[in-house]
């Protein structure tokens, strides 16, 4: 896994964590996982008396061509 693991912080730190998806990806696994991590996100890190959980943010990338099985 490229990540996934978070551990113990103090007030203003920081953590990233990343998810690397290779292949298809279906509308209904997407919606899935939209869902998945907007509830994730609401019930778990922005409870008061702060949230900490300030942003998800997903980018895809197109594999280069001479990477790609022919």
């Amino acid at each position: 896994m490229s990540g996934g693991h978070v551990h113990e912080q103090e007030d203003y730190d920081h953590q990233v964590v990343i998810f690397t998806f290779i292949g298809k990806i279906t509308r209904e696994q997407a919606e899935e996982w939209n869902n998945t991590i907007q509830n994730f996100k609401d019930r778990t890190f922005n409870k008061p008396p702060k949230g900490s959980l300030v942003g998800v943010t997903i980018r895809g990338e197109k594999t280069p061509a001479a990477f790609r099985k022919p």
